[in-house]
């Protein structure tokens, strides 16, 4: 019987060592992912430079792109769902960038500057789940594409509040917003 005890020990033990490994893998692939986006969107979006790894910012557009990390778990004071004051931030997810979903599908794209951003050009086009309006007496709007087409068609509202507002799940209007007018 002792044997068998210590047998199973033996076996918890080593899996348990087994798993430390994997979760580090895991943390690898997820910053290689992430390190991808970040290029990509360097890429795309001339004018931007990193600030962080995982985070880059175009000043003369008055944006920020941040894919959250594996780690990140922290809310930065001041701030509503790591939204900063002053600025209107869409979320490729549900609820804020929530840890259960896969980082590929993770992103924060905040914006501080008053003009119709076409979020194409951003390669997040019809992705934004999640929004905040953190800006007092302020509105910002959401926006999509007449019969979800071109521009030219132009386009109609789906969302519209002033300051201080949020929505963790758009509904109806999930993964259809073409364009945002942050304020």
């Amino acid at each position: 019987m002792g044997f068998t005890i210590g047998l199973v020990a033996a076996l918890v033990g080593g899996l348990a060592f087994i798993a430390s490994p994997a979760s580090a893998a895991d943390k690898t692939e997820q910053w290689a992912q992430i390190d991808s986006l970040v290029a990509k969107q360097l890429s795309n979006m001339p004018g931007g430079h990193k600030v962080a790894r995982n985070k880059i910012e175009w000043p003369k557009l008055g944006a920020v792109m941040e894919y959250p990390s594996p780690d990140q778990t922290i809310q930065l004071s001041g701030t509503v769902h790591n939204c900063a004051p002053g600025y209107t931030c869409l979320y490729g997810d549900g609820w804020f960038n929530s840890p259960n979903v896969p980082a590929r599908q993770r992103w924060q794209l905040s914006f501080y500057y008053c003009n119709l951003v076409d979020l194409g050009a951003w390669g997040v086009r019809n992705q934004a789940s999640s929004w905040v309006n953190n800006q007092p007496n302020l509105r910002a709007a959401l926006h999509q594409y007449r019969y979800d087409s071109t521009p030219a068609n132009g386009y109609v509202q789906l969302w519209a509040a002033y300051g201080y507002a949020e929505n963790g799940d758009t509904g109806p209007s999930n993964d259809k917003v073409d364009l945002v007018d942050p304020c």
